[in-house]
């Protein structure tokens, strides 16, 4: 008998939702759940893994390199040489020979070292200058994520129960001839309004966790 009233239930929400929506065809209910994502508050000393940021150390790093190449085009090139000789017969005559070969366009190759080094400092500035956007924009987001999961948590405690409540009364109350159709179905779209928003701030949270995990790098 208790399965035969859930299924009229059952039948008649589907119906009248139908009808709420206005859909032309027939549509069957199924049970679904969504879940919350697992959040961990973020540590925003540590966002090396941002792919913005990691390729701004990746540039840094090879600006280096550039420093470290247009330094080694000027410096003086010294090499040491030796031989053994033999000279008119005679034999074991070592010979040292020590050379400096110095660039002949100093200024030229001292400017471009400048401008290597100019280039790091650049990246090396536009890096921080991320940083501290991420670290404002992540803040920003765990203030949303602490609001927005207070609104959750009502609708998690208080009002799915009371969709519940609303759309068993709603359903008993019709069947039993208490209240007209358009009492029963204001009952329905209650009780739908109440999930739909819950379902849109559970999104909302899980957006914004996945927002954060991105920033992080994780």
């Amino acid at each position: 008998m208790l399965l035969r009233t859930q299924l009229n239930n059952r039948t008649i929400y589907q119906n009248s939702l139908q009808l709420l929506i206005r859909a032309d065809q027939k549509f069957e209910l199924t049970d679904s759940t969504f879940a919350l994502i697992n959040f961990i508050q973020p540590d925003t000393s540590n966002l090396e893994n941002n792919p913005l940021v990691n390729y701004y150390t990746q540039m840094a790093n090879m600006a280096e390199q550039e420093i470290r190449l247009a330094k080694s085009g000027y410096m003086p090139d010294i090499s040491v040489g030796y031989t053994n000789q033999q000279i008119e017969g005679v034999q074991g005559l070592n010979a040292y020979s020590v050379g400096i070969r110095i660039p002949l366009f100093v200024n030229e190759k001292s400017a471009g070292v400048q401008v290597a080094n100019l280039n790091h400092e650049i990246l090396l500035q536009e890096k921080e200058l991320v940083l501290t956007q991420l670290q404002q924009e992540i803040y920003q987001l765990f203030e949303s994520y602490k609001n927005t999961s207070i609104s959750l948590t009502y609708y998690e405690q208080r009002g799915l129960k009371l969709a519940d409540l609303l759309e068993q009364t709603a359903v008993k109350s019709y069947a039993e001839g208490e209240i007209g159709y358009l009492e029963f179905m204001d009952g329905l779209e209650q009780s739908s309004q109440i999930r739909q928003n819950y379902l849109v701030t559970l999104n909302n949270v899980n957006q914004i966790i996945l927002r954060i995990n991105y920033l992080m790098g994780n």
